[in-house]
């Protein structure tokens, strides 16, 4: 029997990547080192997972798929709207279209900037009929994707949230637990992880500088990087430091830069990121994936939701969240507590939300005829008691 598993050449790490530089680095992760993240959950999720062969979308093309094959498919947010997801679409969409045998896949996502409504090109449609064609019921990331996907017929959308809400079958309430924090906790004595500030959004230049102000008075901390914005300059391949964050401190690019120098860290790892995240008193950040690997740590994590996608999935997953307003709002969170006070009032509610989604999750991998993994598997059963 012929398993495969459609994705990058790497499933959550990047061996030996002290060896190389930045391009490499990207070129392994999908141009974004989040897209391990979710990568990491499916074997949370299924079965024998170490079976499947991992295959990239370029290979694929040369595989003949029988009947007797199983197939997964780990999906980002591949239905965007830009020339570049056309094109991407189109060679995901030939292979698909020629795949046999078992298939499930797994956290297919939109993408959109804030504003913007989503509108797929003719390439990103054929994609997504055919992922629905080769699946028995469509694994899909939030609402928003499940209405557009419905838009073009497709009806076999169930709404799951991301794969990386089950990072860690084992996590528990207890482990959110800061008693050491106060309201007269300041930022000095907070030790904090910060994801990665995201374009897209008027009021990122903004976010982005009150982020810095923090890091600047919290020694310790960390400016967690996924994309490749920095990489180059952080890598030493480049003296550009780049316009939006030199503009994030007007009075002075050189504080932004020696702030950045002084905090960012990017990991090639997701067992290193959950690692590091872990000794942390708090997180909060613009990116979904940024903030799914400390809360599955067991750090008080809050989403700073910035677009469609960003929200969807914190309303989806119950995930405590704050607008890009709202984060900017210094007097209604002015402390490392005011936002472990929001993150607490919402824990309740966001681990309700995670057992109903770990049923949703199981039914669909069932489903499509693949079975659960034995972690996954009791985190349903003490679920259900």
């Amino acid at each position: 029997m012929n398993k495969y598993w459609l994705d990058l050449a790497n499933e959550s790490s990047v061996p030996n990547a002290y060896q190389f530089g930045s391009d490499f680095l990207m070129n392994r992760t999908g141009q974004n080192v989040g897209n391990f993240v979710f990568r990491k959950a499916v074997s949370s999720l299924l079965d024998n997972v170490s079976d499947f062969q991992l295959l990239g979308w370029s290979k694929a093309k040369n595989v003949v798929f029988d009947d007797n094959s199983e197939i997964i498919i780990s999906c980002a947010n591949w239905l965007g709207m830009s020339d570049k997801d056309e094109q991407s679409n189109l060679t995901r969409a030939k292979v698909v279209e020629n795949l046999s045998g078992k298939c499930i896949v797994l956290g297919l996502g939109s993408q959109a900037s804030s504003g913007q409504e989503l509108s797929f090109g003719p390439n990103t449609c054929r994609l997504a009929r055919a992922l629905s064609s080769k699946t028995t019921a469509l694994s899909v990331r939030d609402l928003n994707t499940a209405n557009a996907l419905r838009g073009l017929g497709i009806t076999n959308v169930v709404v799951t949230g991301c794969p990386s809400n089950f990072i860690n079958t084992q996590l528990t309430k207890d482990l959110f637990e800061r008693n050491y924090l106060q309201k007269s906790t300041s930022w000095r004595t907070a030790k904090l992880f910060i994801s990665e500030a995201s374009g897209g959004n008027p009021l990122s230049g903004k976010v982005v500088k009150r982020m810095l102000s923090i890091l600047s008075q919290s020694p310790g901390s960390r400016y967690v990087l996924q994309s490749p914005q920095l990489l180059k300059y952080l890598y030493r391949e480049s003296d550009i430091f780049p316009a939006f964050y030199e503009r994030a401190i007007d009075s002075s690019p050189q504080i932004a830069k020696a702030i950045i120098k002084n905090s960012s860290q990017v990991f090639s790892s997701v067992d290193e990121w959950l690692f590091s995240a872990s000794f942390h008193d708090l997180s909060f950040g613009m990116r979904i994936h940024g903030t799914m690997i400390p809360l599955q740590a067991g750090v008080p994590s809050v989403l700073i939701a910035h677009d469609k996608r960003t929200s969807g999935l914190a309303s989806t997953m119950s995930i405590p969240s704050l607008s890009c307003d709202q984060f900017l709002d210094s007097q209604a969170f002015p402390s490392p507590f005011s936002f472990l006070e929001l993150f607490m009032d919402n824990l309740d509610a966001y681990f309700a939300r995670r057992y109903e989604l770990a049923f949703v999750f199981k039914e669909l991998i069932e489903a499509n005829g693949f079975q659960v993994s034995d972690s996954f598997s009791k985190l349903c059963q003490v679920t259900r008691r």
